[in-house]
């Protein structure tokens, strides 16, 4: 009995002695990898460029881009259904169709996103082809680009925005560094967004409508093509 009773101290101290080793271990473990790092991260289709990324709507569905769920709790935000249709005009190729109605109001705006995350800081440009209808009376219409970037998903609304044109095919380039042009940013700071570029939650492509008066909701349409990220 005496020899069963000496023996509990020893397994105690060899219990802690592995409890520590772990604890150690783990520590160790943790200093290596950057629990961001060890999140799930999705991937980018590539390029003919490896270097680049590509959406190129070729067989893929819609490739991940979606409506964001609340546009539909705001008037002047409108959601839009989504698929892929062949390019008009007899072109090669397939584009993405953003289905919509435009109310009747002095501005509003549709958009899709890419959910991630997603890392972007190997990528200095992001540029898109938009093809609007050519009936649009009444409007001007511009697009933009919006990240929502770090833990705290934080709205990064690039200012930059290009004018489309109806019935042309108009490329929206953004910069996505500071020294790659005009990377301008309502309300946040351009080093803010490059801190948080290695997780970047949503990528939004968002078109806008402004109006000379009053008119019915109109149905329309509006094709995007070729989203690219390049270095």
């Amino acid at each position: 009995m005496a020899e069963r009773r000496g023996s509990w101290p020893a397994l105690v101290l060899s219990c802690l002695v592995l409890g520590y080793l772990i604890l150690g271990a783990t520590a160790a473990l943790s200093s290596v990898l950057d629990p961001a790092d060890a999140t799930l991260r999705r991937t980018l289709p590539p390029c003919a460029d490896p270097a680049s990324a590509c959406f190129d709507f070729e067989g893929e569905g819609v490739e991940g881009w979606e409506s964001p769920d609340w546009f539909d709790d705001h008037d002047r935000l409108v959601a839009c259904d989504l698929d892929v249709v062949r390019r008009p005009l007899g072109a090669d190729g397939h584009a993405l169709r953003l289905g919509f109605e435009l109310p009747s109001l002095p501005w509003s705006a549709t958009a899709i996103r890419f959910t991630g995350p997603v890392d972007l800081r190997a990528y200095h440009q992001l540029s898109v082809d938009v093809l609007l209808p050519r009936e649009i009376p009444g409007c001007a219409v511009s697009a933009r680009v919006i990240l929502r970037a770090g833990d705290a998903w934080t709205w990064y609304e690039i200012k930059k925005r290009i004018r489309l044109e109806p019935g042309q095919w108009v490329t929206v380039t953004t910069p996505l560094v500071a020294d790659a042009g005009d990377l301008d940013i309502w309300g946040e700071s351009t080093a803010s967004l490059l801190a948080d570029m290695s997780t970047v939650q949503e990528i939004m492509i968002r078109v806008e409508f402004a109006t000379a008066g009053q008119r019915g909701p109109d149905r329309s349409e509006i094709l995007i093509d070729h989203v690219t990220l390049t270095p």
